[in-house]
């Protein structure tokens, strides 16, 4: 499993401005959802989730 820490802090600075702009209905939590990362799929996810190989 893998987290998107892009995703997650886009979806708190949205929050924040929602609330800013007086939204005061936000939930107290919000969820991003995580990638499941096998050997197929691997190359993609890093993709993804914005990593290099290092080449």
């Amino acid at each position: 499993m893998a987290q998107q820490p892009y995703v997650i802090g886009q979806t708190a600075v949205q929050n924040v401005a929602k609330y800013l702009a007086g939204d005061r209905s936000l939930p107290p939590a919000t969820y991003v959802p995580s990638i499941l990362v096998t050997k197929e799929n691997a190359a993609e996810a890093q993709k993804t989730l914005g990593q290099t190989d290092g080449k």
